[in-house]
């Protein structure tokens, strides 16, 4: 159906003469809409009401039940045989639905493919034979066949299917019911004017309604008892809308829109209206059709959603909004009586990085603006107030030192801080602190123990900067000499050793052990594994009479060093001793004058004493 004025008509009709069937016609009563997946108006168009689908086909269009041009598709040829329409979600397998509309048959006698999808035997078929009057409607295979008689007038058909329970009606008339199982492929082609297989020419259709449920009785009389034009459908391009804004209204077709339900001046007569900006919501009425033909009044809704005024900033102190790099900032606006105060770091979109009236935003690294706006259900948020925050970067520290791991007792020489305002803590506590503009550049400390060093230096504005080093301390050794016998020894290992005699370092003494010949004083010059020196108390050894007369037991030892066997010859017999270098015993032996064999074998590789009787102890290697 189109929106066109009705041609006056000169009809016969029981020997009076009808002037301007105007005068039957009554307003269009609203469809069903419960369920509507489609409706085809054929208004010129082969386009749903809704604009979401166009039927492929052709473009003959003919005059409808109330004789209104271009309102009705007319399957006359056969380039207007649609032998797919692409109507997209079409009921499948057992699923409910209504299929409903209004049909004309030029002749009185044939068959007529009128609607039908899917498969024979799968599918959902309409088929009309004007020669007896009767319908077929079934899955293609199987029918149930109500009487609709033969007659070229407009004809209204509705097929329900719920619940096995297929129902037919002719012109809003209950024709026949029974029990039917559809099950509906997924080849669901549409088609109208022809079958999988047949073709039919020479009808015309209108209205088409598809629904995803079986319409009721009533409904079916509501679809039938539509007249002239339907009410015209429009979808609102945004709803709700802010205060002070406007909004676009589609139209299903050409509509008039009014300020009041009462009609008057129209203030447009479109498919779309954009509304003036709005300040509450308001209702808009939109009326299809003119002169004689016209749809209902319908009402349409724009929702106006109020918006609170921008915020306010607050006075604010200089350090709020003056900030130090990873400063902290204070936000500050005034507070709404209702409205939760959010703040964004856009001027539009984004989520909201703080919330309330007074927020603190930490580690804020450059210069930027915040933007609040007043929000709350039921609002549209407010125009966003800026808050202009300036970072001053911090000046840069650069803690430097010529060493980063001593020994106790040495110094460091730490760089990196002149020219500015600086101060040097040591494990917290401040040890130095130097004037900008006169400080040292070098600056010397000798920690005892390891120590976290933190230089920070300061700009004209207060921004301070940091930079960390640790000095690592390492413990000097503490030598002990051991004497065992002519033999002096540490009493740990070290990486490295120098014997002194006298306080003069002796040549090429640099082993664990030394074997001294001579009275004197004896001490060592040890580095530890950190590469920390220290020198030992001196010994003070003198030789025994005993071994300055020659009065040795042993007269010789052999071979020195030795794998596994040692030999030892003792000027008389007694007991003899294996000891470690650090005068462990490990061996105890009675041995008789003459040569003794001693297997040193279970040894492992290293220096050993063998110690006689006498106390005289001689020093072997073993490999």
């Amino acid at each position: 159906m189109r929106n066109k004025y009705l041609q006056f008509l000169y009809k016969p009709f029981l020997g009076l003469v009808l002037i301007g069937a105007c005068c039957f016609i009554e307003k269009a009563k609203a469809q069903p809409q419960e369920g509507l997946l489609h409706y085809y108006q054929f208004n010129g168009s082969l386009s749903n009401a809704a604009s979401t689908h166009t039927i492929q086909g052709g473009s003959n269009y003919s005059d409808n039940r109330f004789y209104i041009g271009q309102t009705s598709y007319y399957v006359q040829n056969d380039a207007d045989i649609i032998d797919n329409a692409g109507i997209p979600n079409l009921p499948s397998g057992n699923a409910a639905r209504s299929i409903a509309f209004w049909f004309q048959i030029s002749a009185t006698s044939g068959s007529y493919y009128l609607f039908n999808y899917g498969s024979t035997g799968s599918g959902f078929f309409i088929t009309h034979n004007n020669s007896n009057g009767t319908m077929s409607v079934g899955d293609g295979a199987n029918y149930i066949f109500p009487s609709a008689g033969s007659s070229t007038t407009w004809r209204h058909v509705v097929v329900t299917y719920a619940q096995g329970k297929l129902i037919t009606y002719i012109n809003g008339v209950k024709k026949l019911e029974g029990d039917f199982n559809f099950n509906t492929g997924t080849n669901l082609v549409s088609r109208i004017g022809r079958t999988q297989s047949f073709t039919s020419k020479g009808f015309k259709i209108d209205d088409l309604f598809i629904y995803d449920r079986a319409i009721t009785g009533a409904e079916v009389e509501e679809l039938y008892n539509l007249k002239c034009l339907p009410d015209p459908v429009a979808t609102v391009a945004t709803n709700p809308i802010c205060a002070g804004e406007s909004t676009i209204l589609n139209f299903s077709s050409n509509v008039k829109v009014y300020a009041t339900d009462a009609g008057g001046e129209s203030l447009t007569f479109n498919d779309v209206f954009t509304t003036p900006q709005l300040t509450s919501t308001t209702i808009f009425y939109i009326q299809s059709g003119g002169s004689a033909c016209l749809s209902n009044m319908v009402s349409v809704t724009v929702n106006v959603k109020p918006k609170a005024g921008k915020p306010i900033l607050k006075m604010h102190d200089y350090n709020d909004v003056n900030l130090c790099d990873s400063g902290t900032v204070k936000l500050a606006v005034e507070e709404h009586e209702y409205l939760t105060t959010n703040w964004y770091a856009k001027i539009t979109g984004g989520d909201p990085v703080a919330s309330g009236a007074t927020v603190f935003i930490p580690g804020v690294k450059a210069s930027t603006s915040f933007y609040a706006a007043y929000e709350g259900e039921g609002h549209c948020p407010s125009s966003r107030t800026e808050m202009r925050v300036d970072v001053d970067k911090r000046p840069v520290a650069k803690l430097t030192s010529d060493l980063t791991e001593i020994c106790k007792g040495e110094a460091v020489v730490f760089g990196g801080f002149e020219n500015v305002n600086y101060t040097i803590f040591q494990n917290n506590k401040a040890i130095k602190s130097g004037d900008f503009m006169f400080g040292p550049s070098t600056f010397t400390d000798s920690p005892e123990v390891t120590s976290t060093y933190v230089l920070t230096v300061g700009d004209w504005i207060g921004c301070m900067g940091a930079d960390t080093l640790v000095i690592t301390v390492n413990d000097l050794p503490q030598p002990g000499i051991i004497q065992n016998g002519t033999i002096l020894t540490t009493e740990e290992e070290y990486q490295s050793y120098q014997w002194f005699k006298d306080g003069i370092a002796l040549t090429n003494e640099v082993a664990e052990t030394y074997e001294f010949t001579e009275d004197g004083d004896y001490s060592v010059l040890v580095t530890n594994d950190n590469g920390c020196s220290a020198k030992s108390d001196a010994k003070s050894v003198v030789i025994t009479s005993l071994y300055k007369k020659g009065l040795s037991k042993v007269s010789n030892l052999y071979p020195n060093p030795t794998n596994s066997t040692l030999y030892v010859e003792l000027k008389e017999a007694g007991q003899i001793k294996i000891l470690s270098i650090f005068g462990e015993q490990l061996e105890t032996y009675i041995a008789p004058a003459g040569t003794v064999t001693v297997d040193v074998s279970n040894l492992n590789t290293g220096v050993y004493m063998l110690q006689t009787d006498k106390g005289e102890s001689i020093r072997f290697t073993k490999n």
